[in-house]
């Protein structure tokens, strides 16, 4: 017999693993450095390993100002601090690069059409800023036909405060999850997710959906606890 239909859009989901704004700079030395970037861009770097290693593709998004709108503050095109960290550059050697020009990744980009083509139907993103970028594309109109994630250790911003209270913001809206359970799985390994139910479908079934399963639950996020009496302030220490 055949799966649910539940079961067969399960089966069909495939992760792909979205880098936003690792920029030379966001990091020191460039002209707005962020909060806590050495261990963010550590913690990204073994993301990007563990998705590379489960053939989840890596996607980087670069933000490149608008020229017509003058001298941007940072990420002006022709500068070394535009730049994709080249730490991150050599963890995703093959990582598809996709620009953009406002905090949504999705607007006016190749992101979608990337997607599609990829076949994704998770996203986990992770990056900078977390109250701008990050929060947007995760909450873009056009990410409402994802399942969508937020790698919360491979991702910050200018202060802890920021950060947290972004987290717990967006939080209402699309879960937040480490990145290790996130890629515990990845896209291998689908046979053997769906080994129940394949061996209650037909040997038709079988065939459209071998190799076509992936799992992973939002965990709860440490110190992401609404403080009492307060509807956006979580607590100001943060545990990994």
């Amino acid at each position: 017999m055949l799966l649910p239909q539940s079961h067969t859009k399960l089966a069909m989901t495939k992760q792909a693993l979205i880098v936003i704004d690792l920029q030379n700079d966001y990091f020191p030395g460039g002209k707005f450095p962020l909060w806590n970037t050495d261990i963010t861009l550590a913690n990204t770097e073994t993301a990007i390993n563990k998705a590379r290693t489960t053939n989840i593709p890596v996607i980087l998004v670069q933000h490149v100002a608008d020229a017509a709108k003058g001298i941007a503050p940072f990420f002006n095109a022709g500068t070394p601090g535009v730049e994709i960290h080249p730490r991150i550059l050599a963890a995703a050697p093959d990582g598809i690069i996709v620009t953009k020009a406002f905090a949504d990744s999705f607007h006016h980009t190749t992101l979608e059409a990337t997607l599609s083509r990829l076949g994704a139907g998770e996203l986990l993103i992770c990056g900078m800023m977390t109250q701008n970028c990050v929060t947007h594309t995760a909450i873009s109109k056009a990410a409402e036909k994802y399942s969508v994630k937020i790698l919360t250790d491979c991702c910050t911003t200018v202060s802890q405060m920021i950060h947290l209270i972004a987290l717990n913001a967006v939080s209402t809206r699309v879960p937040l999850v480490e990145s290790s359970a996130a890629l515990s799985s990845g896209n291998v390994g689908y046979q053997a997710a769906l080994l129940p139910l394949l061996a209650r479908s037909s040997a038709a079934a079988r065939g459209r959906l071998r190799a076509k399963a992936t799992r992973g639950q939002p965990l709860p996020l440490p110190g992401l606890a609404l403080m009492s009496g307060s509807d956006c302030l979580p607590p100001v220490t943060y545990a990994r």
